[in-house]
């Protein structure tokens, strides 16, 4: 008996993935948001310290932008533009501060 429980629970979870998966307005972005976290991963390792931490940092938060914007939420407020600039900048800062 505890074994048909656990049947109908795997099949459940097999069902509800296959959903998922071949609804394209939530693959996608499901996709695009593990590939920031690829990219993410990459930075740190690939990266001097001191460096990857903002810079994967500010990956994160453009996959987040980037996957919120498919995902259909928009930014209304002229502070978080302010803030994206702000970031950037501090980014453009330590990147050229390295390269010096």
């Amino acid at each position: 008996m505890a074994n048909v429980g656990w049947l109908v629970v795997v099949s459940l979870l097999i069902n509800e993935l296959k959903f998922l998966a071949l609804k394209w307005d939530y693959a996608l972005p499901f996709l695009i948001n593990q590939a920031g976290s690829v990219l993410y991963h990459y930075v740190l390792s690939s990266t001097e310290l001191s460096l990857a931490v903002p810079v994967a940092n500010w990956l994160t938060l453009l996959v987040t932008l980037i996957t919120g914007h498919i995902l259909g939420e928009r930014i209304n407020d002229n502070r978080n533009y302010i803030g994206i600039f702000l970031v950037v900048c501090g980014i453009c800062m330590c990147v050229w501060d390295r390269s010096k």
